[in-house]
């Protein structure tokens, strides 16, 4: 009887040493096999004790042809099932990932994502479950970074965020864990390193319709940091100014509807010391900057020192419109009527009370 209960002790002790050996082998060898996205993790730390474990080196590449493109890091995920959710029934749990940094590149005569296994959600689904066998009910990101590069050309073009933060609670979408079906969605990071920006909303995350209402604000980003990616993308040169964003966004029944107000104060386009002594601008380049900074100056609230407009998006959601003639309007307003405050106004939410639904109405999950 002795040595029967020393074998099975013997037994579970070397199982509970093997254990993160093999689940790293089992997620390595399943990103092997994913179509299109390379990766591999470096380490995995079991903690039975609270149900969860550790993955640590998350490392996934974008596979074009003999290409691979760094995609995504993770330094570590942490996953715990919800001891208190478990007692009810229900196996969900919490992922935290400990500073991710995604990447996201645009090469010339490429579009900015050209592999369609990246941009198939399927493929993300599968890569989820390879990380946990549970249902993630609360998702939090510690410190994270997105970047958006464009290595090729002149300039090269780099527009990130840093301090990533972000928390989405009830994504299992059930009354049966909390009193509403609508998961909640919060985020905080800094832009180029410098300026706030702020989003929080609401959104269904199991409607095969996109539904969500969510606001967002960003205050105070000088645009110099965006000199590199405004050369690129526009026939502009910006010297100088201050943009503020605020947003509000509502989508239900395939529907869209909410607005965007850019602000900019104190724009400056034309600068001769930048612009022809130092970037050496073509005259048809001069000229073009000269007059859009002659009229943004006639445009711009004198009070304030502020450009700015509101634009309306409406209609469906694959096709958003946003109308010119309001756009033009909302200028006019702005400059020479009364100046808008770049402020989430509160004004735009979801017809229905998606979150007081039957649950009768929806799969439970």
């Amino acid at each position: 009887m002795g040595e029967g209960v020393f074998s099975i002790l013997v037994f579970v002790i070397v199982l509970r040493i093997a254990a993160p050996f093999v689940v790293e082998w089992g997620i390595n060898r399943q990103l092997e096999n994913t179509e299109g996205i390379y990766g591999k993790v470096s380490d995995v730390d079991l903690h039975l004790y609270r149900g969860g474990y550790e993955i640590e080196g998350i490392q996934l590449f974008m596979v074009d042809g003999d290409e691979q493109y760094p995609l995504l890091e993770i330094k570590e995920l942490d996953l715990s099932i919800f001891w208190g959710a478990l007692l009810d029934g229900h196996i969900v749990a919490e992922a935290i990932l400990i500073q991710p940094a995604f990447n996201l590149v645009d090469r010339e005569n490429t579009e900015v994502v050209t592999n369609d296994a990246v941009r198939d959600e399927k493929t993300w689904v599968d890569l989820i479950k390879t990380l946990t066998p549970f249902s993630i009910d609360r998702l939090e990101v510690v410190n994270g970074e997105f970047h958006f590069h464009k290595p090729d050309g002149e300039p090269k073009v780099d527009v990130f965020l840093t301090q990533v933060n972000l928390l989405v609670q009830n994504i299992t979408n059930s009354r049966e864990l909390s009193n509403t079906l609508l998961a909640d969605i919060n985020v905080y990071a800094l832009v180029m390193g410098e300026s706030e920006i702020k989003l929080e909303g609401t959104f269904d995350p199991f409607n095969g319709i996109p539904t969500f209402d969510l606001n967002m604000e960003m205050q105070s980003l000088p645009l110099r940091h965006l000199d590199d990616f405004i050369k690129v993308y526009t026939p502009l040169d910006i010297e100088g100014g201050l943009l503020d964003l605020a947003l509000e966004l509502a989508a239900e029944d395939g529907n869209i509807k909410g607005y965007l107000k850019p602000g900019i104060y104190e724009l400056d386009v034309f600068d001769w010391r930048e612009d022809v002594r130092k970037d050496n601008d073509n005259p048809f380049q001069l000229l073009f900057e000269a007059l859009s900074g002659g009229l943004a100056e006639l445009l711009e609230n004198q009070n304030r020192d502020l450009l700015a407009t509101k634009i309306q998006l409406q209609g469906k959601i694959d096709s958003p419109e946003a109308p010119i003639l309001p756009v033009i309007l909302g200028i006019l307003q702005n400059g020479f009527i009364n100046a808008y405050e770049i402020k989430v106004e509160g004004s735009v939410s979801l017809d229905d009370e998606t979150g007081d639904q039957d649950d009768s109405e929806k799969e439970n999950h």
